[in-house]
């Protein structure tokens, strides 16, 4: 129900699976932290072999899936120390991979391993957000220099434009990430975008343009 969930209060917080499957799945959860290392990430999976680093379980982390049910997964925070007050956000990739159950058909396995694997993050305390953009008419180039994530939203729609247009995009970049984001059509060798910038609860919001960066 979500490929980006925001932890709660209490740090914890539920993913819901819901089957599209005509007969029944075996789902298999696992949870890796997410680093950002000089602009790159680094994941690191959460094993029998690096207990000591688990700070976050999926309960249950194993489920079947009837056809058409729902599950909720829920996400528990193991944190035992600096726990509050958190400098900087602690991101999280859990993915939830699916097999066919041992007896189906062999005609439903068919990509019957693609899953998905959405973001949790635990949002700093107090957000300092921190960025640079720069647009080269085909991509643009994001730093976020501050301690949390944030949305970014592209727009260069005019007042007519139709959605089939593609002049509108949003993205999620990272605390301490540099990424270079490819845009859609619409957005393309036009003369400056409009860009909106916001935190995980809106407390941050921002409206900049950015124009296109010619080169000699």
């Amino acid at each position: 129900d979500n490929m980006l969930l925001i932890a709660g209060e209490d740090d914890n917080a539920v993913f819901t699976l819901t089957s599209s499957k005509v007969e029944p799945e075996y789902i298999k959860g696992s949870v890796s932290q997410v680093n950002v290392e000089n602009g790159e990430l680094n994941k690191i999976e959460l094993t029998k072999d690096n207990l000591p680093l688990w700070d976050l379980a999926l309960l249950p982390n194993k489920v079947i899936l009837n056809p058409g049910e729902r599950r909720r997964v829920s996400v528990k925070n193991l944190c035992q120390a600096n726990c509050d007050n958190l400098e900087k956000d602690k991101v999280y990739q859990v993915t939830f991979m699916p097999s066919a159950i041992a007896g189906s058909n062999k005609k439903s396995r068919i990509g019957i391993n693609y899953g998905y694997a959405p973001y949790y993050i635990v949002p700093a305390k107090n957000s300092n957000v921190d960025y640079k953009f720069e647009y080269d008419g085909s991509k643009i180039y994001v730093e976020n220099n501050g301690n949390t994530f944030f949305y970014v939203q592209f727009d260069s729609c005019k007042k007519n434009d139709s959605l089939s247009q593609e002049c509108k995009q949003t993205n999620t970049v990272l605390a301490g990430r540099k990424k270079t984001i490819k845009l859609a059509t619409g957005l393309k060798n036009v003369e400056s975008i409009s860009v909106k910038v916001a935190n995980h609860d809106y407390s941050y919001t921002k409206n900049i343009t950015i124009k296109k960066k010619f080169s000699n």
